[in-house]
């Protein structure tokens, strides 16, 4: 008989606002109905499961550690626990991690202060009525005139991992009774059952499985209907399976003839939380991070972070990167510019500008500059749209202590560009043989400070982040664009000078750097072979104060665009948001279309929850 390699000990209780208790305090099998679990039969009596119960807390519908880690914080240190532990959990993540993995399964992991916290986003089953079902069948054989208290039980696993063990500290159920509408002597149970319940009898340190094997509702169970007449949602059978015999009973059942299944292993349970626990190992403290298991091929991969998943942090006074020497090639004198290669893969650096989050996380480091509470707080990408009349955007704001906080949110179906700047940036600021391109991800941002005049007197103050290119030895901010035509692109392509106007002028810029970027493949003058396509063959500087003046020396045909245009669309959405939003604790979606470029309001209290919530955490009152 096969048995696992996992080595499970119980080493305590807890009730369910994590208070010690002590073993004696265990519901055990009351005398009535204990027969029941001792000889197994058919004649057990009809257990009605659709009545009305008092709600209490089931252990499958707790929110992932929370009586746990109260539990540990009550004795003070997980090292008051008499174990040193490497991950802390509960049963219930065990034993989907250990079972075969469906759609969704998805594990959450937190590494803090040397302890590996793991837990399971969500439920793989409906643990909603058949957790109350398990309730009512569990209690038949446990109550004895009074409510029982829920208990759990605290134990340590060691798993075999490389030359030693990994120790797991969880929490559990301190008893296997479930219900289940499959009966163990049909296929179905063997086949997609009968794993996770082995896995519960390990991880629970229980050595007995007892499964009350009940009726589904009338129109959908044939039990209920002549000649059986079976009562609907009542347990009419029970069967005690000793937990080392499930895997060989298992492999009984996937013999027989009209079996359409394979029996499962022990080995393949053991596999995937070493699998995990490999991914786990390679992951850095202090960080979160998700793991989803493919239901086709069984393996582990890690997920991109979803919305502020992963801790966003900000580091005060991070400088920006310095202009290195290739500076030279546009300042004094012109020189022949290398042909510099676009077409490489980049990370994309640009989702910075759409993280609020690190620049709330700054300033709940540092605080408002000066003490100094702004009417708004926002971030640069936020500003050049409004100003520039984007044609469609959704921004959300929330009021809190005073200020409102504005966020714009990222448009998903917008097709995703290749970042030629990217490249283009990193030639002029690169550490020279040291700083590969895309190793560096750090999104080096400023804190800007903005007074936009009202029509009837006075101004709105804007306190907002921007991401920062480069700067020069007087830290004035330089940015860089790769256009097809260089400074005409902006002259004439629709849009993008308006854009880039005010993109210089909200986020302080001092100079653009342009590369004009070449897409057929000539000839190199000196080598004479191909130049691979998409590439920077010349550079222009252009000064923000001069921006304006050079579209004159283009063409003289006027702009399509003012500058008083752009002003005046800020004004009017300030005036249109301050307006709307006016007390604290107020959420609004503001939102325009191309085909609707009118603001739309509306109060949303659960679209903007997730900004809210964000601002609460890092702004003090």
């Amino acid at each position: 008989m096969m048995k696992t390699t996992i080595q499970v000990e119980t080493i305590g209780y807890f009730g369910e606002n994590g208070e010690e208790v002590e073993r004696s305090t265990i519901p055990q099998l009351n005398d009535k109905n204990r027969k029941h679990v001792e000889k197994p039969s058919f004649s057990f009596p009809f257990l009605n499961l659709n009545v009305k119960t008092v709600a209490t807390t089931n252990y499958k519908n707790h929110p992932a550690l929370e009586s746990f880690l109260r539990y540990l914080n009550n004795r003070g240190s997980l090292q008051k626990t008499t174990v040193n532990p490497n991950i802390v959990t509960d049963s219930r993540t065990l034993i989907g991690i250990c079972s075969p993995g469906g759609d969704g399964l998805k594990i959450k992991v937190l590494w803090k202060s040397g302890v590996i916290f793991v837990w399971m986003e969500e439920e793989r089953d409906s643990a909603g009525e058949n957790g109350r079902y398990e309730s009512i069948f569990r209690k038949f054989f446990t109550k004895k005139g009074t409510e029982e208290k829920k208990i759990e039980g605290v134990f340590q696993a060691k798993v075999p991992f490389g030359r030693g063990f990994w120790n797991i500290l969880y929490s559990g159920e301190v008893e296997a009774i479930d219900v289940t509408t499959s009966a163990p002597t049909t296929f179905p149970f063997w086949k997609n059952q009968s794993e996770g319940y082995y896995w519960e009898a390990v991880f629970c340190n229980i050595p007995t499985v007892i499964v009350g094997t009940r009726t589904e509702e009338k129109e959908k169970d044939p039990k209920t209907r002549e000649p059986l007449c079976y009562p609907e949602l009542s347990v009419y059978k029970i069967d005690r399976l000793d937990r080392d015999s499930i895997p060989e009973k298992t492999s009984i059942q996937a013999a027989k003839p009209k079996a359409t299944f394979y029996p499962w292993s022990i080995v393949d349970g053991e596999n995937r939380l070493l699998e995990l626990i490999k991914l786990i190992n390679s992951t850095s403290e202090g960080q979160f991070y998700s793991f989803s298991r493919s239901s086709s091929s069984g393996k582990w991969m890690a997920l991109p972070d979803e919305g502020g998943q992963e801790e966003i942090t900000a580091t005060p006074d991070l400088l920006p990167k310095r202009l290195n020497s290739n500076r030279r090639y546009f300042e004094g004198r012109p020189s022949v510019f290398p042909f510099l290669k676009l077409n490489i893969e980049v990370p994309d650096t640009s989702v910075g500008e759409y993280k609020l989050e690190s620049f709330l996380n700054y300033l709940w480091q540092k605080g408002y500059p000066n003490g100094q509470k702004p009417d708004f707080v926002a971030f640069k990408q936020l500003l050049i749209y409004v100003a520039s009349s984007g044609a469609t955007s959704t921004i959300h704001a929330f009021k809190h202590d005073g200020v409102i906080f504005l966020t714009r949110m990222k448009n998903e179906k917008a097709p995703s560009k290749i970042d030629h700047a990217a490249v283009f940036k990193h030639f002029f600021t690169k550490t020279f043989g040291v700083e590969p391109i895309g190793e560096d991800a750090t999104v080096r941002k400023a804190v800007l400070k903005a007074t936009v005049e009202k029509e009837d007197g006075g101004s709105y103050s804007i306190l907002y982040s921007g991401a920062v290119s480069a700067v020069d030895e007087d830290n004035k901010i330089f940015d860089f664009s790769v256009q097809k035509y260089g400074i005409s692109s902006f002259r004439y392509t629709d849009g993008l000078g308006c854009y880039t106007y005010w993109k210089l002028i909200i986020g302080n810029v001092q100079s653009l750097v342009i590369g004009l970027r070449r897409r057929r493949a000539p000839i190199h003058p000196v080598t004479k072979e191909h130049i691979e396509e998409y590439f920077v063959k010349d550079i222009q500087k252009l000064n923000t104060n001069e921006y304006l003046s050079k579209f004159t020396q283009i063409s003289r045909h006027p702009l399509n665009w003012t500058v008083s245009d752009g002003e005046k669309s800020l004004q009017d959405f300030l005036k249109m948001v301050q307006d709307t939003v006016t007390c604290n604790g107020d959420c609004f979606v503001f939102s325009k279309t191309a085909d609707n470029p009118d603001w739309q309001i509306r109060r949303e209290e659960e679209e903007v929850g997730e900004f809210r919530d964000v601002v609460m955490q890092n702004i003090s009152v």
